[in-house]
């Protein structure tokens, strides 16, 4: 889309979402690019290290499908 294309748009908004608009253009343009590099908080790093360990553990049931998982818990 053209600035001009754009800038009819923003003819088109009602004078009372201009300030939300701002505040959009504003996070696009000045948002924090480091930011967006996402790094897993310590809770999911735990849940990640959990996961490793139970398929690496021989007494882990593993399961080929949704189904035969469920099957298994109902079963119990």
């Amino acid at each position: 889309m053209s600035y001009a294309g754009v800038a009819e748009k923003l003819k088109m908004i009602p004078e009372q979402y201009l300030d939300e608009v701002s505040d959009f253009f504003d996070f696009i343009l000045f948002r924090d690019k480091a930011k967006e590099i996402s790094v897993p908080n310590a809770e999911l790093v735990a849940a990640l290290q959990e996961s490793e360990e139970m398929l690496n553990n021989p007494n882990t049931k593993k399961f080929n499908s949704v189904d035969s998982l469920f099957a298994d818990l109902f079963d119990e």
